[in-house]
């Protein structure tokens, strides 16, 4: 059964007027939607999910065409479940909690073309549309003087909703940039560190062994994983979360519920043989075989966790970990 309850605001920009070109954005919001449309995924009619158009001639999208999806989906006057709100583009810290989304028609001179998040986050929990709204940010939060970012332009129909739960995920920490490189499972699409991890944990990397995607765990995967990718750049990405669930932890917000942990497929390979004895990070035996000079075994489907390699005549080990997020690997012992 579709999520007809829940909606989405996903606006992913590459170009710009004045601020440097980027790869990722607007195939990281691609990729959002496609996990959201996915009975797998948000399992979201394809109405209730606003793709804001991008483009370089002209420069879009404005703030009215931003607003003018909001309004399409607050006009129903609904009470939804929830509000996704995805950006991925530029942006400019503003404070610890917010941060300046900017608009193509940014520049030096046009400094406050850029929509606030806590803003729109104040707006549409205030809203009481909806029972749940999540904001994911990928974009840079170094500090700029002098910036004001926008409101939005629509007015609020209601008081702050009482109850709402709100999750906000920030690709970076206050004052820390965010990149973008090419992404693990296709090389030939750049994506961002934040998005490339946020959507691995939405697509089942992030479970918990129930197969259910708290908050707790999404938010932890997604700084683990980010903070990885930007490692193999020799760059530092922090993910920094903002919770707010009155009466619950986000232990209890679940996002996704009975996700099967994603599988992956191993294959190993042994050019000098040895009685090989490969356990799990409970110490479990998965096999202990003796393997000749160049032999291989596999493929094996593996969960994420911590396995282990040894050779028991040697004692010679090697330790490496699955994180839920590649669908094959091959290792040589």
């Amino acid at each position: 059964m579709p999520n007809d309850k829940d909606f989405a605001i996903i606006v992913g920009i590459n170009d710009y007027q004045e601020l440097p070109t980027l790869s990722g954005p607007i195939a990281d919001a691609n990729t959002f939607k496609e996990w959201l449309l996915s009975p797998d995924g948000g399992d979201m009619p394809e109405d209730n999910c606003k793709l804001v158009d991008a483009g370089k001639n002209p420069f879009i999208p404005t703030q009215d065409l931003v607003d003018e999806k909001l309004n399409e989906i607050i006009a129903g006057g609904g009470k939804y479940r929830r509000l996704y709100f995805f950006f991925a583009g530029h942006g400019i810290g503003l404070d610890w909690n917010s941060n300046g989304l900017c608009l193509p028609g940014w520049t030096s001179s046009f400094r406050n073309k850029s929509l606030s998040s806590k803003a729109y986050l104040d707006y549409t929990v205030g809203s009481d549309n909806f029972k749940e709204v999540f904001f994911f940010l990928d974009c840079c939060r170094d500090r700029l003087i002098n910036a004001i970012a926008l409101p939005p332009t629509l007015g609020l129909p209601r008081p702050r909703g009482q109850g709402v739960k709100s999750l906000v995920l920030f690709a970076s920490d206050f004052e820390e940039l965010s990149g973008e490189a090419p992404d693990e499972d296709m090389a030939s699409t750049v994506r961002g560190y934040f998005s490339q991890a946020l959507v691995a944990g939405l697509k089942g990397a992030a479970a918990d062994q129930y197969g259910n995607i708290t908050a707790t765990k999404l938010v932890s995967f997604t700084q683990q994983k980010t903070a990885e990718l930007a490692k193999a750049a020799q760059q530092t990405q922090t993910v920094t979360p903002e919770f707010y669930g009155p009466g619950i932890t986000m232990d209890q917000l679940i996002i996704r519920q009975g996700v099967a942990p994603k599988l992956t497929s191993v294959t190993f390979n042994f050019p000098t043989g040895g009685r090989i004895l490969f356990s799990d990070s409970d110490l479990q035996p998965i096999f202990n075989k003796t393997f000749a000079p160049g032999d291989s075994e596999g493929p094996l489907d593996l969960d994420k966790g911590l396995y282990e390699l040894l050779d028991q005549d040697t004692r010679r080990s090697f330790m490496f970990k699955i994180d839920g997020t590649q669908n094959a690997a091959s290792y040589e012992f």
